[in-house]
This record gives C-alpha cells, structure tokens and sequence, in this order.
C-alpha cells in the first residue's frame, strides 16, 4: 500500500508539472504572438502615414516617433519599415515603434551613426523573427532563388530629404561577432581592407567594385543564438527631395 501511494503521489507531482510546463508555453507563444500581431499594426499604421511619399513624409513619421530617422526597403524580403535611433542599442531590442514593450522590437539604427550624413558604415539592425516581421525576412538572402533575381540587389533608405539607392555586395552567415560593425576608421586604407574582408566573406559572389570613397549600409540580424545574417551594400544613387 505504502509503496502505491508514493507511486500514485510521483505521478501526480509529474503530471502537475507536466502542466505547469505546458500552461507556460502556451502564456509564452500568446505573448509572441500578441507581440507580433502589436508590431504589424504598428508598422501598418506607420505605412498609412507615408504612403503618398515616404521622401516626403518623414516629418510626418517624427509625429508618432520623435526618434524616426528613415526608412528601409530590401528587395526579395518583407523588409519594409521606419528605421529609428536612440542613444543606445538597446531600448528597441525591447520596444516597438510606439515606444510601447514588445519583444518583437523595432528596426533601429546604431546610436554611434550619424543619421544626417550618413558614415561609411550605416549599421541597422532588427530581431529576425519567426514570423518574418522585423528583420524576419532577411535570411532570404542566403536562399538561391533570391540570388537568382538580381533585382534584389538593391536597397531603399529614404531620410528626410533623400532616397538613397545601395547595391549589395555581400551576404552571409557568421558566427557572432563585431567585427562588421565598425563605424570609424584611421586610413582610408584600414577601411578599404575591411571592405575587401567584408566581400570575401560572401556566400555569393556580386560584381560590385568596391573603393575606399564608398558608403555602405549593413544590416544584421540573429539567425540563432550563436550566428548573425548579414548583409553589406554600397551607396549607389543620392536622389535629393
């Protein structure tokens, strides 16, 4: 008897745990996806806002978010957001464009870069969600079939005044590391290597010259807990508003 009520008893503590375990996962996956679904409406409300004219309407965009400082388009991915900044990091790894919790985040740009005049290495980031949203989509770029259509080659970043055209120039998946985040430079010599590093590293190969009077743009994202995504392409085109 002693022995089947220990049993029955280690049964209920498992089954009671089983439970817990499981009435966590789904609180869990109703965050996500509450989180997301608050994310799309954010961005949906963001794109009524511009839609007439993105150039023109980023005044407009610093109505809803102060800290609006342009906005981006990646062909081949469902990369099409207003990008922020702030002075760090850190806030819209946790926040979303109304500056309300989410842990879908934002598209931020990073805090060391000048948003006005552009340095020679615009970092922007963005979780790389499940769900495609937020810098999602981006692992497209390793895929052949985004390769294969080199209209995907270009990417869209309107500021306040200017729609700047870039032309990628290398795509890849690397352990994580800072080392493509590099914002100043001593020579242009130092930075010429570290574009030439950059291009090597390229899961594709893109005929794209490369020149120490170059801007680019990176854009990185988590592809697990341990790797990064991303993308590098150079200033091409300055169209003025």
């Amino acid at each position: 008897m002693r022995r089947q009520k220990i049993k029955r008893r280690i049964i209920l503590v498992f089954t009671l745990l089983c439970l817990c375990i499981m009435l966590f996962s789904l609180g869990k996956l109703i965050a996500w996806q509450y989180d997301n679904q608050k994310a799309k409406s954010a961005s949906e409300e963001a794109k009524e806002t511009v839609k007439e004219n993105k150039t023109l309407n980023i005044p407009k965009l610093k109505k809803i978010n102060k800290d609006t400082v342009g906005w981006i388009q990646v062909k081949g991915t469902n990369i099409d957001y207003p990008v922020v900044q702030r002075n760090d990091n850190s806030y819209y790894l946790t926040h979303d464009y109304n500056k309300e919790y989410n842990s879908a985040g934002w598209i931020f740009m990073d805090y060391r870069n000048d948003p006005v005049d552009l340095n020679r290495n615009t970092i922007i980031y963005g979780h790389g969600r499940l769900s495609k949203i937020m810098f999602g989509s981006l692992k497209n770029i390793l895929t052949s079939n985004w390769y294969k259509n080199s209209d995907n080659y270009y990417v869209k970043y309107y500021s306040n005044d200017t729609k700047n055209i870039w032309e990628v120039f290398s795509v890849y998946k690397i352990k994580t590391t800072s080392d493509y985040i590099q914002v100043h430079f001593s020579s242009d010599k130092q930075y010429l290597k570290f574009l030439n590093k950059l291009q090597k590293r390229s899961h594709f190969k893109f005929n794209t010259y490369l020149s120490e009077t170059d801007q680019i743009i990176t854009l990185s994202t988590c592809y697990s807990k341990t790797e990064k995504v991303v993308m590098h392409a150079k200033l091409v085109s300055t169209i003025e508003n």
